[in-house]
């Protein structure tokens, strides 16, 4: 929320970059339609626009930062532009402490999040290949050095069914029950009744590729469509680096990909394909790729049910809450209604 005080807080934080920011134009542009719990601030130089953020107090921690902040400047040395390198302060750090929170000043990204408003071939090809360079890029940073495991996404969401099936799916059933907006409700509900129905082939699916040890490293982990920004059909660029983790790559794959394509599998094809011609996949990742999209479908729904129902978190912008719990219920009632096969992966 906007008040005297943040903008003071603002005023403050951009001093400490120098001369140009304590004269530059400020705009407050509030969440920019994000859900994470961070505010801007658009920031007008006479060299140039950036972007002001202020992240939430719970996350990230001071030294995660430093390593989001360290993987950027390393895939922009290696040649990947289209991410927001943070500036530095005159005292030559990347982020500074102010009120509680932890703020970053960065270029602001030129283009617009709009695949889902005007979806094309051509973007889609544009999104998985930039997602390939990216990976490329970040394979060679050595903090910590890249390695090879079990992806810890897989053991974290055999960990999240578990929690929904020994107890926390008849408490948010509960909830969801007392419920005073009931289209929200609908949905919640609907997805606690399909998800017993579901959870077995989904947990069959990761136990079966937990084992598999694959490429390691630094991943976005919720990488998504409005996360990318197009001028026309080129990425201009990838915003919203606070999942950060070490990961593997076909974690993003499916992320992305399950964003973009949903449950339409020529769709698949073709940014898998143009994944491919920059970072080809093992066959282990290929795996990797199925299993960790169908629980995207199940989990990632149950996600925002928790964080209304259970953790009674409050958001402003219901109306795209409500739309993207509509797409996820989309995906996990035609993972209730019939085996979709596996994804066939290109071959090269």
């Amino acid at each position: 929320m906007k008040t005297a005080q943040t903008d003071r807080l603002a005023s403050r934080v951009l001093a400490a970059y120098g001369a140009t920011f304590e004269a530059a134009r400020v705009v407050y542009v509030g969440t920019a339609g994000g859900f994470s719990g961070a505010i801007f601030w658009r920031v007008v130089t006479s060299h140039g626009t950036y972007c002001l953020r202020r992240w939430p107090k719970a996350h990230p921690h001071p030294e995660r930062l430093e390593f989001i902040h360290s993987v950027l400047r390393h895939v922009e040395q290696k040649g990947f532009h289209v991410v927001p390198v943070p500036c530095r302060t005159g005292q030559g750090e990347t982020f500074l402490q102010a009120g509680g929170h932890l703020w970053e000043l960065a270029p602001w990204m030129a283009g617009e999040a709009d695949f889902q408003r005007a979806p094309s071939e051509a973007k889609l090809r544009a999104a998985l290949a930039a997602l390939a360079r990216f990976h490329r890029a970040a394979a060679t940073h050595t903090r910590p050095a890249s390695r090879r495991g079990p992806s810890p996404g897989v053991a974290n969401r055999l960990a999240e069914i578990h929690r929904w099936l020994q107890g926390d799916l008849h408490r948010l059933s509960a909830c969801i029950v007392r419920s005073t907006m009931p289209e929200l409700a609908d949905r919640a509900g609907r997805l606690v009744e399909l998800l017993p129905r579901v959870a077995t082939g989904v947990r069959q699916q990761l136990e079966s590729v937990a084992p598999s040890e694959v490429p390691l490293q630094p991943c976005l982990r919720d990488v998504w469509s409005d996360h990318v920004l197009f001028r026309r059909e080129r990425v201009s660029g990838l915003i919203d680096f606070g999942a950060m983790r070490v990961e593997s790559p076909a974690a993003d794959v499916a992320r992305l990909l399950g964003s973009m394509a949903a449950d339409r599998w020529d769709e698949w094809q073709i940014g898998l394909s143009a994944y491919q011609e920059i970072r080809p996949l093992e066959a282990a990742e290929h795996r990797l790729v199925k299993a960790l999209d169908a629980s995207t479908a199940l989990l990632a729904g149950m996600n925002w049910a928790r964080w209304i129902y259970l953790d009674d978190r409050h958001f402003d912008d219901y109306p795209t809450i409500l739309e993207r719990l509509s797409g996820f219920l989309d995906r996990v009632e035609r993972l209730a209604q019939a085996d979709q096969g596996p994804i066939r992966i290109p071959a090269r």
